[in-house]
């Protein structure tokens, strides 16, 4: 479904999603958000650069337990702070995405939208300079 490692210049994790179509499983989506938040906690790690161009539709289901339960909990245990999103081509993978932003637009979670990796990587670099 996708893959999960450290930016080869080490300042964010990096989540790839390799199934655009249909409707993610819960359980392998589930897996490679706390993936993530792992390697944010064992590398000391505050940014994604999430590439959602592969990214298959989240439930409603999964929508929620991002929104109330990861992000919040990944916040707490991790110096979690910055998220650039590279924005799906599915526009129901770009509507769970927003509904997840916006249930979580009460927490100091940093959010911004790009179309290339190299953008994204260029904005999460020049913040992870500055802490």
């Amino acid at each position: 479904m996708g893959t999960v490692r450290e930016h080869p210049e080490g300042f964010c994790v990096m989540m790839d999603w390799h199934h655009p179509h249909g409707t993610a499983e819960s359980a392998a989506l589930r897996q490679l958000y706390e993936k993530s938040a792992e390697l944010m906690h064992l590398r000391h790690l505050g940014a994604v650069l999430s590439d959602h161009r592969g990214m298959p539709a989240l439930s409603e289901a999964d929508q929620q337990w991002l929104g109330e339960v990861w992000v919040p909990r990944t916040m707490r245990e991790t110096t979690y702070a910055h998220v650039a999103v590279i924005d799906s081509t599915n526009v129901l993978n770009r509507l769970a995405t927003d509904t997840v932003v916006l249930a979580i637009s009460n927490l100091p979670l940093t959010v911004r939208y790009f179309t290339e990796v190299n953008e994204a990587e260029a904005w999460l670099r020049e913040i992870m300079e500055r802490h």
